[in-house]
């Protein structure tokens, strides 16, 4: 939750227009439960989405997520329908993206070229591969931790929900 990248990412979508709500799956920081490997963390975002629901029912959904979070939100997607979705440095080798199925809706995924933890070569050609084809956006000299390139992240994150804006 309190990761720059996804702090990063939460300001591009508050810039925007956005609500955006950080939460930290189940035994991190000080959340209750422990490590489940996927399944329990999709249903701790799942958990949150219906949250957001009940609270703020017509309020615009865009799932977003950072690495395994990006694993997670893609995996949200299959049973909700976000307006938008945001995937960064998805960990596309360490996760199994056999069975996660493209969201219906605008797509934005950004790797790190030269991403020390996930294969930016894998990324990309899982992502070529997906139905609708997500916009890509493969970030020069930049390691999966976005050191020294936050600034160009958020300018890509803010472009893109520029150009896809929240409904009225």
């Amino acid at each position: 939750m309190t990761n720059k990248v996804v702090s990063t990412l939460a300001k591009a979508f508050v810039d925007c227009g956005y609500i955006a709500l950080r939460f930290n799956f189940r035994g991190v920081g000080r959340s209750e439960g422990t490590y489940d490997a996927g399944p329990g963390e999709q249903d701790d975002c799942l958990a949150v989405v219906d949250w957001v629901k009940r609270t703020r029912p017509i309020a615009p959904m865009a799932l977003a997520g950072f690495s395994f979070g990006a694993w997670v939100a893609l995996k949200a997607a299959e049973s909700e329908s976000p307006l938008l979705m945001v995937s960064i440095a998805p960990p596309v080798g360490f996760r199994d993206f056999s069975d996660v199925r493209p969201p219906r809706c605008p797509w934005l995924a950004i790797q790190g070229e030269a991403d020390e933890i996930v294969d930016a070569e894998s990324v990309r050609q899982w992502l070529n591969a997906q139905t609708p084809l997500p916009e890509i956006v493969m970030m020069p000299d930049t390691g999966h931790f976005f050191h020294g390139k936050l600034l160009p992240l958020r300018e890509q994150l803010k472009a893109f929900l520029q150009a896809n804006p929240v409904p009225s």
